[in-house]
This record gives C-alpha cells, sequence and structure tokens, in this order.
C-alpha cells in the first residue's frame, strides 16, 4: 500500500497537468487517508445498531427517527495513520452515520434542524448493549 505521501506526490504530478500550480496544490492539500471497511475487521460497520452514549437521544427528522446507516470507529481510523478530522473531541470512539430513508436528499449541514443525516459521535466506553431503536427505525441489515 502507497502512504499517503506517495500518494499526495502522484496526485500532484497528475493534476499539474490539468490545472495551473495553485490550483492543483489546493486540490492535493485536501487529500486524507480514507478507510476501507473489509467483512471482520476492526470495529466498523455498515448496518446494525448504533453505538450511542446512553444519554444521547435518538436522532430525529421532523419527529421521524433518523435510521442508522453505519458505525465507525475512530481506533480504525488511527491505524491508517494520524486521526486529523477537524474538530474531533479526543474522547469520541464512535462515529454514527443516520439517515432518513424515505428523504435521501442530503442537506449538507448536519447541525440544521432540517437535516436529513446526522453524525452523532459516542464516548470511548462501549455500551453494555446497543441502544433500542425507535419502532418505526429501520437499522441496515
Amino acid at each position: 500500500m502507497w502512504s499517503l505521501e506517495q500518494q499526495k506526490h502522484r496526485l500532484a504530478t497528475l493534476f499539474a497537468r490539468a490545472f495551473a500550480a495553485p490550483t492543483a496544490d489546493r486540490v492535493v492539500g485536501l487529500a486524507r487517508t480514507g478507510l476501507r471497511m473489509a467483512p471482520g475487521s476492526g470495529g466498523s460497520r455498515l448496518g446494525g445498531l448504533p453505538r450511542l452514549d446512553d444519554t444521547t437521544p435518538w436522532p430525529t427528522h421532523g419527529g421521524e427517527p433518523l435510521d442508522p446507516l453505519a458505525v465507525i470507529d475512530v481506533a480504525d481510523l488511527a491505524e491508517t495513520g494520524p486521526c486529523d478530522l477537524p474538530g474531533l473531541p479526543s474522547d469520541v470512539r464512535f462515529l454514527n452515520v443516520f439517515f432518513l430513508v424515505d428523504a435521501p436528499v442530503l442537506r449538507w449541514t448536519a447541525d440544521e434542524p432540517t437535516s436529513t443525516w446526522r453524525i452523532v459521535p459516542a464516548g470511548q466506553r462501549r455500551s453494555a448493549r446497543p441502544p433500542r431503536a425507535p419502532a418505526s427505525a429501520r437499522p441496515g441489515r
């Protein structure tokens, strides 16, 4: 596997052919390490119930519970190199991704009350049992 620096160098070479140097530099500067989810590796997963803290309410949109899509274990991100997600508190272990199945149009600001998706952080401690999903929520399988 190529390191992030090697990949950035390849991107810089490619973008230099198509863009002016300042634009190519800005685009390459946005590159980050990605997470590849594979069966049986790490604590990240698609579908199933989220990992919420005991006091965290189930996220909703217009009174409808959002549907869980994925759980990202931040420890999995750290295995690929430094986890440089801006604004991520040090006590966060899981990022729970929710969306509204019946309205999959993304509104790009998760903090908006009208947003049909949310990323809900959870602490280091794993709950003994996953939270109980609202009756109308559809945990992915």
